[in-house]
């Protein structure tokens, strides 16, 4: 069952980048522009190696969604690789 809802927190961060965390702050006006900008969609590869990187360090439902976060965070930024597969592979980043 775990599983199942990790998938399911798994694809909220692939679809709206949201970590389904409601004890934030609320955003400034700077970060809601921020998180208007549109976010493409990930194809098939992405997602399965996004789903890599999350398998390989999963220990519960919630440092699932951190290390999701942390693997799009990282693509996003261009850290450690501009894809799913160069960040998950990069060396001594993740299991």
């Amino acid at each position: 069952m775990g599983s199942i809802i990790g998938l399911f927190l798994l694809g909220n961060v692939i679809t709206n980048g949201t970590l389904g965390m409601s004890m934030l702050p609320a955003p400034t006006a700077a970060e809601k522009e921020a998180q208007a900008a549109p976010v493409a969609p990930l194809d098939e590869k992405e997602i399965l190696w996004l789903a890599r990187g999350v398998y390989s360090e999963k220990k519960n439902e919630e440092e699932m969604r951190l290390i999701a976060w942390v693997i799009r965070n990282r693509v996003e930024t261009k850290y450690r690789g501009t894809t799913y597969q160069e960040v998950v592979t990069s060396d001594k980043q993740f299991s």
